[in-house]
């Protein structure tokens, strides 16, 4: 099952949440429907696709080469769990066929999910879109949030981030 990714994976430094400051990898999916008017990745937008694609063990060597030592792993995109058959297929062949300890981290607006992908996950970071994103489809699912609110071992994984600008609309949204 091929993946298509809007770069190739590249090593940067958390910059925010609970593991802020520590080495990690950025695996960006391509796609993404919410359409936020800020978003730092319109590269990843459906009319911007990429030609490359990578297999289970085309991604899985690649990461392996490049960056061996690094364990934290973040799934992002655009919005990545448009891809969420694909993730679920790749992280599964991770554990399977790779001896390095790998986290896998998950960065989502929880507009589309699945059950099975998101268990994967060692973090799962829903990122909210305030008024200011201006974006398309930018509500999470209210299933999706239910399931990561109930399900006890969701829980401990769940983290919510929004970006707020100095609007009244985005702060009264926050409140």
């Amino acid at each position: 099952m091929d993946m298509y990714l809007f770069e190739p994976p590249y090593r940067t430094i958390n910059g925010e949440a609970e593991h802020i400051g520590k080495p990690c990898v950025f695996i960006r999916f391509q796609g993404c429907h919410v359409g936020c008017n800020w978003c730092d990745a319109m590269g990843t937008w459906p009319d911007k696709k990429t030609k490359e694609a990578y297999s289970n063990e085309t991604l899985t060597k690649y990461l392996n080469d490049k960056f061996p030592t690094t364990e934290r792993m973040w799934i992002t995109g655009g919005e990545p769990m448009e891809h969420y058959d694909e993730i679920y297929s790749f992280i599964t062949h991770n554990a399977k066929y790779n001896n390095i300890p790998r986290t896998w981290h998950l960065i989502t607006s929880g507009s589309v999910y699945n059950e099975s992908t998101l268990m994967l996950f060692d973090h799962i970071t829903i990122d909210i879109k305030p008024p200011s994103a201006k974006a398309k489809n930018a509500a999470p699912n209210n299933s999706f949030i239910e399931l990561c609110m109930e399900h006890m071992e969701l829980q401990k994984k769940v983290e919510f981030k929004m970006v707020v600008s100095n609007t009244a609309a985005d702060i009264e949204f926050a409140m």
